[in-house]
């Protein structure tokens, strides 16, 4: 009899395997039918496979048809768990009233097929209606007919989505991850799960585990694994501000990483009474490989941070593992400061009085000795908290360089800090990025072999620069340069690695002044009152004018929200208050906080598919964002804000307002991925920055972390009016406790400092200037 074939494409999974040999199966799929060609059949994989049905031929007679395959490739078919998943993400907003589809009709779907056997995708693509409605009740046809309606047009995204969702990732990770790697982003996330947790922000261990783990092509030993383990472990201590962690802590974090687990205390360790699959001694040894740069892939090539990772014992003589970049960073730091001060610059001293009487202005004995350290000096610090007259000194010392002739640059680590600067001195200052065209990865435009053409450079809040900015920003400078850093050392360290100022002021090589008496009065000193109670470690209390408020609650959240709305009531411009808290978890966090004034300011439009979506709240048209990374390109950096004015909702860009652009900035969706609310942001991230009204929520359940130097921070971020809320125990068990002399992070710049200074010039106090003043430029310098 003559067989009778029809060319189609079928996609299955296979069951069993009943014949194979040199390649060749034939074997049945989960829904019983035969299929039979030259693929690589493994039991549970899925297939989307291309061939003929052959139903006539005297086989398929005696047998029954089968499926002939030409030939087939693997898929990952989506679970009716992350199928669904997807559809309440997908179909959110898109009903309204009896329509509108939620988690709970889709629970049923879920729940129907997998009791029936059934194919959800498989009844959704030929319409089952009456099929759907059978699994959910006549009483839902509505929200089974706004199900079959959307379904062909969000069903080509639940190809790339769903699988996504299958490995445990959230919606907007999953979002996130199709817009970096496009179609291809289910093979990049199969190949190479862990290569996500240096390449895609928020993308943990943990979670790349999971995905490398469920696709079963590594085992829990693989050395690849445990790299990526130990890599997230001085990834971890790096963004907390560590350049580098002790071997044996880093070993004991990395070890419930790897092995079986439990969350005791907010803290991962190990589960008790579960042998270790994974020994400390199989991650000393892969450690010792990564410190060695002998750690290779399976194709031989060198992995990422086999090379970038150094040991050496610290002051005390313990082992630590310090991560080789920023070490590199800090021994540039140690060098530049020691050859600018090894240069003999003009001293100025003796006429600070003559250019205080040019500006009209009475110094005080403690500001006459700030600027006349500055001025006979090659590199200084100064330091005091606000209204200690940081700004004034400042203000002088320019006016004096000025007369001098000479040209100089004023930086600062933010925007907002910048802007600042300007308006209090009146010079133009810039974004350290911005003045040295730094980029992060990339070398920066002003460099050691292309210097900025300047006499002399200002480094402005400089508690905020961390290892890497600063090293680049030195070595932008030209070697005789004066170098005048001014800040707050009892801020907060910066957001990135290190303690900078901390620790350039504890190697005791270049003169610091500090600046203790409070001269500001009138609008803000009650702020400056209340910092400076809180810098010396005693409970704050309600100042009399008002500009500083003491709430003692234990609902900080709650109370915070009430006094908003009041503000606001009162005629307060939204735009004009910032919510700060320590940490985005928990009540009291960021997340919650933004949640929450988000709902009060900007609610959510029904239907609406202008939102960005992202795990800690979705970004709606007018809300008000920050940027959480550097981008050279766009000209923006970590800890911009701005607004949303507009966002496409098919394909995801963006334009963003910042106050100092005239014009919107059109961001991509790939280029928006590190937008977050900004209603609420950590008091980490509003460093340099200044609002006039800043409404502070302290969480009991943050207590692990707040110390004196937060509580400082965050109150010295207003203008106007300060409101602390949080308990009795929280507040004052916060201000008591202090930061250690040496800090508490973990840098090697003081050992390497104080190493430099001896070997390349002597101390300040020993130099004898070696030009004489003029009141015109120096043609003799370098510029």
């Amino acid at each position: 009899m003559t067989a009778t074939t029809t060319k189609e494409e079928l996609v299955f999974q296979l069951a069993d395997i009943r014949f194979s040999k040199d390649g060749f199966h034939i074997a049945r799929t989960t829904k019983g039918d035969s299929v039979a060609g030259k693929f690589n059949a493994q039991v549970g994989h899925c297939y989307k496979a291309a061939g003929e049905w052959d139903r006539t031929s005297d086989k398929a007679l005696t047998y029954g048809p089968t499926f002939k395959i030409e030939s087939a490739v693997s898929i990952r078919m989506p679970s009716p768990e992350a199928l669904g998943r997807y559809l309440v993400f997908a179909l959110r907003g898109k009903g309204s009233g009896t329509a509108a589809v939620g988690e709970i009709v889709v629970s049923m779907l879920v729940q129907g097929v997998k009791e029936e056997g059934l194919d959800l995708e498989e009844l959704l693509d030929h319409c089952k209606r009456d099929t759907l409605i059978d699994l959910v009740g006549t009483r839902n046809t509505p929200k089974v007919d706004t199900i079959l309606a959307w379904w062909p047009k969000i069903k080509p995204a639940a190809d790339l989505m769903s699988p996504l969702l299958g490995y445990g990732l959230s919606e907007a990770m999953a979002e996130t991850l199709i817009n970096i790697y496009g179609s291809r982003v289910i093979e990049e996330v199969e190949k190479r799960p862990y290569d996500l947790i240096l390449e895609v922000d928020g993308v943990s261990f943990l979670t790349a585990d999971k995905i490398a783990m469920k696709v079963g092509l590594i085992s829990k030993t693989d050395p690849l694994r445990l790299r990526a383990a130990l890599a997230t472990g001085m990834r971890d201590a790096t963004s907390n501000g560590d350049v580098g962690v002790r071997r044996k802590l880093l070993v004991d974090r990395t070890m419930p990483l790897v092995n079986e687990s439990v969350i005791e205390n907010g803290r991962r360790k190990l589960a008790p009474g579960v042998p270790p699959a994974v020994p400390a001694n199989v991650l000393e040894n892969i450690l010792d490989d990564m410190i060695k740069g002998s750690f290779v892939d399976a194709q031989g090539k060198d992995c990422e941070f086999s090379k970038e990772l150094v040991e050496f014992a610290d002051d005390k003589g313990e082992v630590v593992v310090w991560y080789a970049p920023l070490v590199e960073a800090e021994r540039t730091i140690a060098r530049r400061l020691a050859q600018f001060n090894a240069k003999p610059r003009p001293d100025l001293a003796a006429r600070v009085e003559e250019f205080a009487t040019k500006l009209g202005a009475t110094l005080a004995p403690e500001q006459h000795a700030a600027v006349g350290m500055v001025l006979s000096n090659p590199v200084s610090v100064i330091t005091g908290g606000p209204g200690c007259g940081k700004s004034f000194v400042l203000k002088v010392v320019l006016a004096a360089l000025d007369a001098a002739g000479y040209k100089g640059t004023l930086i600062a680590p933010t925007g907002k800090a910048a802007k600042r600067i300007t308006e209090s001195t009146g010079r133009l200052a810039q974004t350290a990025h911005s003045a040295i065209g730094f980029g992060g990865k990339q070398r920066a435009a002003f460099n050691e072999d292309c210097p900025l053409a300047s006499h002399y450079l200002v480094i402005d809040e400089a508690s905020m620069m961390d290892t890497e900015l600063t090293a680049a920003v030195l070595c932008a400078a030209a070697n005789h340069c004066r170098i005048i850093i001014v800040g707050d050392v009892d801020q907060l360290p910066s957001v990135g690695p290190g303690q900078v100022l901390r620790d350039i002021i504890l190697a005791d090589i270049v003169p610091v002044t500090r600046l203790t008496r409070v001269f500001r009065q009138g609008a803000g000193s009650g702020i400056v009152t209340a910092a400076k109670v809180i810098n010396t470690g005693h409970m704050p209390e309600t100042t009399d004018d008002g500009q500083f408020v003491m709430v003692e609650t234990e609902t900080p959240a709650q109370d915070l929200l009430e006094a908003m709305r009041e503000l606001i009531a009162s005629g307060v411009n939204p735009d004009d208050i910032q919510v700060l808290a320590p940490t985005h978890k928990g009540d009291a966090g960021c997340t919650a906080l933004n949640k929450a004034v988000q709902a009060l300011l900007n609610p959510e439009t029904p239907g609406s598919m202008q939102k960005l979506r992202r795990d800690s709240g979705d970004i709606r048209v007018n809300d008000r964002v920050i940027q959480g990374k550097n981008n050279r390109e766009l000209g923006i950096v970590n800890g911009d804000i701005g607004w949303i004015d507009d966002i496409s909702s098919d394909k995801g860009s963006v334009l963003l307002s910042l106050a100092d652009r005239p014009e919107p900035l059109k961001m991509t969706a790939q280029e928006s991925t590190n937008l977050k609310l900004a209603y609420a942001i950590t008091v980490h991230k509003s460093q340099g920055a200044e609002a006039p009204y800043v409404l502070i929520a302290l969480d009991r359940a943050a207590s692990f972390m707040l110390r004196r130097n937060l509580v400082y921070t965050a109150v010295t971020r207003g203008s106007k009016k300060v409101m602390l809320f949080g308990s009795l125990n929280t507040v004052s068990g916060a201000v008591r406790r202090g930061e250690p002399p040496e800090g508490s992070r973990r840098t090697s710049l003081v050992s390497k400092l104080k190493a430099s200074f001896p070997s390349i010039g002597a101390k300040p106090t020993d130099r004898i200037a070696a030009a004489m003043l003029s009141d015109t430029f120096d043609e003799s310098l370098p510029f």
